[in-house]
């Protein structure tokens, strides 16, 4: 698997990559989730009334919500080998040092609000009388085990059960932006990169809307 560290705008250094081996179906639990959840998203897209309106938008502001390295983290608990590519205006022991950081910090994210799905999803149940799906109870199961598998991910690189070898790149020394549209499509082209773009645009998203959480903190310290 290859990982990229990228310097985006707003952002700071942020790491990315994606699996280019076309997944299996998935099976157990997970799977029939996954599956649940796409049967369900169909119908809701379909639905005109006030109710599916209501859905739509409660379902769209939660996976907002969802960080765009998750999909990273939980692609690593499969990867026997990890590539990491850096920008050649830092050396490798200082790569190698904020992988490892941000891996402790992915690491203890996810394991909190593992923490916390797990005790909210006994309380909605109280919704299962309710008409229609528990989308509610189905969310926080489903986030559960997204955040399990981005845990075992992120641990499973750092005791280092996948092999990982820093390479330096040029590409990479650029600072990227929703708004540097040339740049992010000549890194794509050069490392095969299909959804570097929405990544970027992500990442840069949740740094403003970050920002502007902090700015009222900020006004009261001054």
């Amino acid at each position: 698997m290859k990982v990229y560290l990228l310097n985006v705008e707003g952002a700071g250094p942020v790491f990315y990559g994606e699996k280019l081996d076309k997944a299996a179906p998935r099976g157990g639990v997970r799977g029939w989730l996954e599956k649940q959840h796409r049967r369900w998203l169909t119908s809701l897209r379909r639905a005109e009334n006030s109710i599916g309106a209501t859905t739509r938008r409660v379902e769209g502001w939660l996976e907002r919500r969802v960080p765009p390295d998750e999909a990273l983290l939980r692609s690593l608990r499969d990867a026997n080998e990890i590539e990491i590519f850096h920008p050649t205006t830092i050396s490798e022991t200082e790569a190698a040092r904020a992988w490892r950081e941000y891996l402790v910090r992915a690491r203890n994210r996810h394991l909190r609000w593992l923490l916390v799905d797990l005790l909210i999803v006994p309380l909605t149940l109280l919704l299962m009388p309710l008409p229609g799906p528990n989308f509610i109870g189905y969310w926080f199961v489903y986030r559960a085990i997204c955040h399990a598998l981005a845990l075992l991910g992120a641990r499973r690189a750092l005791n280092a059960e996948a092999k990982w070898r820093l390479t330096a790149a040029h590409e990479l020394d650029a600072t990227f932006s929703d708004e540097h549209a040339e740049k992010i499509a000549a890194l794509a082209r050069r490392f095969n990169l299909a959804h570097l773009r929405p990544f970027v645009a992500k990442m840069r998203a949740r740094a403003k809307s970050q920002a502007v959480a902090l700015a009222p903190e900020v006004q009261k310290t001054d």
